[in-house]
C-alpha cells in the first residue's frame, strides 16, 4: 500500500490526535560501515549501509545540500555509506506524514530534520514505539493507551524504513493479542525486527536484514518503565518484551542477560554487523525538589548509571559492533570499548510532548547526530553535530522540531558531551560545530 498524500493525512489526523497525550522522543543515528572483504564487488564492501547516489534523491536533501554552505549536512559530500537510523518514531507522533510527505510535496510546507531517511540507504533502522492493531482484532488496552492503525507502517514503509526495534515500553500497550498483531502487521509489511516475540526464544532472537552489502543483526532489549511489569516480560511460555531486569540489589538479573549475550555471540557469527539498542527507565529514585514546578524528580538519570556501563562492555565482548542506549531524554557518554562505539544515550533527535517544557528541563532540546564509521571491522571515525529541537509549535514544525545548532549553542552541547565522555576516557576534539572522538583514546 502507498503512503500517498491522502493516507498520510487521514493517519497524520489519527497520530496527532493522540500525540498530546504522552511523549514522543525521535534519535537519529548515522552508521558508515566499510569492510575488507567484498561481498559483490569493490563498491560492496563499503559495506551497509547505503549505495552512493544513482538517483534523484527527495527534496529535502537537495535543501540539506545548500544549507551546507551555512553549516548544515551535505549528503552529497559523503561517500561512505550510511545507516540512518532514528531509533524512535512512536504511536503518537505526527512524523511519520511530516517527513514520509517531503518525498511527495515539493511545494510543500514541512519541517525539515537537518537528517531524514535516504533514498539510498540499504538500512533504515526506527525503534517502533507502538501497539499496532486493526480495529475489528480484539485487544485489551493498557490503561489510557491508544491503538495504532496499521497505515503508520504503510507510512514507515514508504519512507524506506525496513528494520524495527519493537523492544520498548510500549510493546504491550494493547497486551499480548496486540503485540502479536503488531508482530503480525509487521512481517506483513516485510519489515525486520527484533524485541519482542511468541516466547523468550523468539523475543531475544537477532532479527536479520539482508541487504546487498552483507547481512545486519538487530537484538532489541527494554529495561524499567512502569509499564513492563514482570507479565509482560518474555517467558518460555508467555509472549512478551526482551526484558532485562535491574534487581533491587543493584545487580542484573543473570535469567535475562545470559540468552542476551548468547544471542550476541550467536548474531556475530551469522552478520556482518551486529547493533544492540535498549532503551532504559532504571532512572534511580525520585530524589530531585521536583523544581521549577513540575520537573521530574529522577535527577539520577542524566548519569549513565553503572551497570549500564558494565552491561554495554558485556556486549561489545559479546560480539556486539554497536551499543546505543535511550530512554532518558538528554544527551549521555560515548564510550569506545576494544575498538567499538557505545552510545549511552543521544537524547533526542524530535520531541513531542503534551507536557509542559518544563516536565524535562532543557536539556531534552539539545541534542546530537552520531556519524559513525567502521573499516575492516574496526572503528575509524566517529563525530557528532549538535542540533537544537523547537520549544513552540510553528505552523506545519510542531515543538520539537530539530534544527542545525549554531554558534555558542552548538559549543555548549558539544562541550557538555566532550566533558562526559572524558570521565571514560574518550576524547573529543571539536572543530567549529562538529565533535570528533580522537581514534586511538579510547578504552
Amino acid at each position: 500500500m502507498r503512503c500517498g498524500r491522502q493516507h498520510q493525512d487521514a493517519a497524520h489526523r489519527r497520530i496527532l490526535s493522540q500525540s498530546r497525550r504522552t511523549r514522543c522522543d525521535v534519535l537519529l543515528l548515522i552508521l558508515n560501515f566499510r569492510y575488507a572483504r567484498p561481498f559483490l564487488s569493490d563498491d560492496s564492501f563499503e559495506f551497509v549501509f547505503e549505495r552512493k547516489p544513482n538517483r534523484a534523491e527527495p527534496s529535502w536533501s537537495e535543501s540539506r545540500k545548500r544549507q551546507g554552505a551555512r553549516g548544515g549536512i551535505d549528503p552529497g559530500k559523503t561517500a561512505a555509506k550510511r545507516l540512518l537510523a532514528p531509533n524512535q518514531m512512536k504511536r503518537e507522533s505526527d512524523w511519520c506524514r511530516d517527513i514520509g510527505s517531503l518525498y511527495e510535496s515539493p511545494g510543500g510546507r514541512r519541517p525539515e530534520p537537518p537528517l531524514g531517511p535516504s533514498a539510498n540507504a540499504d538500512v533504515r533502522l526506527t525503534n517502533l514505539e507502538a501497539a499496532v492493531a486493526d480495529r475489528d482484532v480484539s485487544v485489551t488496552p493498557w490503561p489510557g493507551a491508544s491503538r495504532t492503525d496499521p497505515e503508520v507502517l504503510d507510512c514507515l514503509k514508504e519512507m524506506g524504513l525496513n528494520l524495527l526495534s519493537l523492544s520498548n515500553n510500549h510493546a504491550l500497550d494493547l497486551g499480548e493479542a496486540g503485540l502479536r498483531a503488531t508482530i503480525e502487521e509487521v512481517d506483513r509489511r516485510g519489515f525486520a525486527h527484533a524485541g519482542t516475540g511468541s516466547n523468550l526464544a523468539a523475543a531475544t532472537a537477532p532479527g536479520f536484514l539482508d541487504t546487498l552489502a552483507g547481512r545486519i543483526a538487530l537484538i532489541g532489549m527494554a529495561s524499567g518503565a512502569g509499564q513492563l511489569t514482570p507479565d509482560t516480560w518474555a517467558t518460555a511460555g508467555r509472549s512478551g518484551v526482551n526484558f532485562l531486569e535491574l534487581r533491587a540489589d543493584g545487580t542484573l538479573n543473570p535469567g535475562h542477560t545470559g540468552p542476551i549475550l548468547q544471542a550476541v555471540r550467536d548474531a556475530a557469527r551469522q552478520a556482518s554487523g551486529v547493533i544492540v539498542y535498549q532503551p532504559n527507565h532504571y532512572w534511580g529514585e525520585a530524589r530531585g525538589s521536583g523544581m521549577p514546578p513540575g520537573r521530574v524528580k529522577s535527577v539520577d538519570r542524566f548519569d549513565t548509571p553503572q551497570w549500564q556501563v558494565e552491561w554495554a562492555h558485556q556486549l561489545i565482548d559479546a560480539g556486539a559492533t554497536i551499543y546505543v542506549g535511550h530512554g532518558d531524554t538528554a544527551l549521555h557518554a560515548v564510550e569506545i570499548h576494544k575498538g567499538r562505539p557505545i552510545l549511552y544515550g543521544l537524547g533526542n533527535f524530535i520531541f513531542e510532548s503534551s507536557n509542559p517544557l518544563d516536565t524535562y528541563g532543557p536539556l531534552t532540546f539539545m541534542s546530537a547526530v552520531a556519524h559513525v564509521e567502521f573499516i575492516g571491522g574496526g572503528l575509524t571515525a566517529l563525530s557528532f553535530q549538535p542540533i537544537v529541537l523547537s520549544l513552540n509549535d510553528a505552523g506545519s514544525a510542531p515543538r520539537g522540531t530539530p534544527y542545525l545548532a549554531e554558534g555558542g549553542e552548538a559549543q555548549a552541547i558539544l562541550t557538555r558531551l566532550a566533558d562526559l565522555s572524558r570521565r571514560y576516557g574518550t576524547e573529543i576534539r571539536i572543530e567549529g560545530e562538529t565533535g570528533s572522538v580522537v581514534m586511538g583514546k579510547g578504552r
